[in-house]
């Protein structure tokens, strides 16, 4: 048999041909070894003239298959027209049919990012077999055993297909793991039609190096009719090189993993940080929503390289980091940028929003960076600053510049310069305002040197004494603008022995803060019923207010504090523009009070 034609062959020794009387024109041809090429013989052939069959000589074994083959491309059919141009016209289409599933074939090697790879496999199996519908489940990476549903062409029901199956646990798992598709019947959920044919599936296993890493399922034919053998066949060929190009994919994904986290800290790498910047910044541009990046600075990083090990400085650095990414949520990211310095990307936050977070990320790493070396032990100093986009910056150079200049100013804001971050808001407040001799040098003029260890910054912070009616129009001023600061979100705390006077002289410019901006009135005493918006008096059994005022006012464009000890008639103190030193404070009343307002 020959492409399902048979050939019939008769072997007859070379003597009957040597006597002569046969009628060679039945035969097709002759097959003779070459031995049998003698005059005698030959001279047979020569009297049969024109109607003699064509002789074929071969050495060794007959070659009865490549003989049945020449016969059947030199034979003529009853109807004329020759076998061999059909034969070869047959064939050219087959060549091409598949040259053009090849291209194809190479298409879905080339694509190197998984979704398009998935929709590049889909289409290739629907185009070329004519299914009405396509599923891929790929294998889950944690577990090789499921299938999870990841590309899906056509109308089908995911509910009745199944977006995740144990492979173990199916009918068909023999035939999956021996890699040829196989026909099963359709699980669509109507009566089967009654050629069965129709209404079945067409599997593909998708295996490499003998596991399965996926399976295709392909529906009816869109023109009904049962899937072929040459179906198959084609199957065969796309699922090899679709289980091909997924394992590369996904080795390409792990690579780039890899290669795009630092090797000590797993925190990304800075190549992806600015392409990670970048598509954020232009959600954040189109969408109009805020974005928001925190530089961490390790401080101390080079002298801790320099006293102790690299290795345990690497380890506390992982730990920071781990500590880091547990505070944030799944849309940040946390890179190193520098040895000593990472970044971390907060997808639609504000300036607000930034501020928060660096709470959590201060309360995070409080106890997570000790090093202990030699009987010593050292300790990360991480020190955050925020910047938002577009508020401080259009993009990640410009941001990055204004957090390093946000980083140099901190550093003189008498925040750090005093060591008041570990200090409690008390303590911190009598480090600020001073002991209250200290204000009878000032009254007279002279230069108190208790209060030169702060830097005046233009104006910015300074010590006064100042008659108490004064006292109050400064707090009437903080007022006034939060009445009329518009949209922008604001937060004021104001504490002191009468708290009734806070509340007159807030509600003075209007019974309704604007919204965004949170009031919190701190007392020993007075009403607590304030029928005010956005005005809340909190209760506090704190004998320090008797004595101390306090106003903090923290806005996205500017802070204030005012940090004052009273007198009858005379109040004296610190006030400051700084917003660190403000926003620290802030917290730490919010912390002691257990104020729960947030911006």
């Amino acid at each position: 048999m020959v492409r399902e034609h048979p050939v019939e062959f008769e072997f007859l020794p070379p003597s009957q041909l040597n006597g002569g009387g046969m009628d060679l024109s039945a035969y097709s041809a002759v097959a003779a070894s070459i031995e049998c090429a003698r005059p005698e013989i030959l001279e047979v052939f020569r009297r049969e003239g024109k109607s003699a069959p064509p002789v074929l000589f071969f050495r060794g074994e007959p070659p009865l298959r490549e003989v049945a083959r020449w016969v059947l491309w030199t034979d003529f059919p009853e109807d004329g027209g020759p076998t061999m141009e059909r034969q070869l016209l047959a064939e050219s289409l087959e060549y091409y049919s598949l040259a053009s599933l090849y291209q194809q074939c190479l298409k879905i090697m080339t694509s190197l990012d998984k979704e398009k790879l998935l929709a590049q496999i889909t289409d290739t199996f629907v185009r070329e077999l004519g299914a009405e519908s396509c599923i891929i489940w790929l294998a889950s990476p944690p577990d090789s055993d499921e299938m999870m549903i990841a590309s899906v062409r056509g109308v089908i029901s995911i509910d009745r297909e199944g977006s995740r199956f144990f492979l173990s646990q199916t009918e068909w798992a023999e035939s999956i793991w021996k890699g040829m598709p196989f026909l099963a019947p359709s699980a669509a959920n109507r009566p089967d039609p009654p050629n069965r044919e129709r209404a079945t599936s067409l599997y593909v296993p998708l295996v490499f190096q003998e596991k399965a890493i996926g399976l295709v399922k392909l529906g009816e034919r869109v023109d009904r009719k049962p899937f072929s053998e040459s179906d198959r066949y084609i199957a065969r060929i796309i699922g090899d090189y679709a289980a091909s190009s997924l394992k590369t994919v996904d080795r390409l994904v792990r690579i780039e993993k890899i290669s795009l986290r630092d090797p000590e800290t797993r925190a990304y790498s800075a190549a992806f940080l600015a392409d990670y910047f970048e598509k954020e910044r232009y959600k954040a541009t189109r969408f109009r929503r805020p974005l928001s990046l925190i530089f961490l600075a390790i401080e101390n990083f080079a002298f801790l390289m320099e006293q102790t090990r690299e290795s345990l400085v690497a380890g506390a650095l992982a730990r920071t980091v781990e500590a880091v990414r547990k505070v944030l949520r799944d849309s940040d990211l946390i890179a190193r940028v520098d040895p000593g310095r990472f970044c971390i990307v907060l997808p639609e936050t504000d300036y607000f929003g930034s501020m928060l977070a660096l709470r959590r990320l201060r309360k995070a790493v409080r106890d997570v960076g000790g090093i202990r070396f030699l009987g010593g032990e050292f300790a990360l100093h991480p020190f955050f600053v925020s910047a938002t986009y577009p508020r401080d910056g259009n993009d990640f150079q410009e941001l990055s510049r204004l957090s390093e200049d946000k980083y140099l100013r901190q550093q003189m804001s008498p925040l750090h310069r005093l060591r008041l971050v570990e200090k409690s808001f008390w303590d911190a407040f009598d480090v600020l305002v001073g002991k209250p001799e200290y204000y009878d040098l000032l009254r007279k003029g002279e230069e108190v040197p208790y209060f030169t260890r702060i830097r005046q910054d233009l104006g910015r912070n300074g010590h006064f004494s100042l008659p108490r009616e004064m006292f109050f129009r400064i707090v009437e001023s903080v007022a006034q603008d939060v009445a009329s600061g518009g949209e922008a979100r604001g937060i004021v705390i104001a504490a002191g022995p009468r708290p009734e006077i806070f509340k007159q002289i807030f509600l003075s410019y209007g019974t309704e803060a604007p919204p965004g901006r949170n009031i919190y009135i701190v007392g020993q005493s007075g009403s607590t019923r304030f029928d005010a918006k956005n005005l809340m008096y909190m209760a506090a059994d704190d004998e320090r207010l008797m004595e101390k005022e306090i106003v903090l006012y923290l806005k996205e464009n500017g802070a204030y504090g005012l940090f004052a000890a009273g007198r009858q008639e005379e109040v004296c103190g610190f006030n400051t523009a700084d917003e660190w030193l403000v926003e620290a404070m802030m917290e730490k009343v919010q912390e002691m009070y257990l104020l729960q307002g947030n911006f």
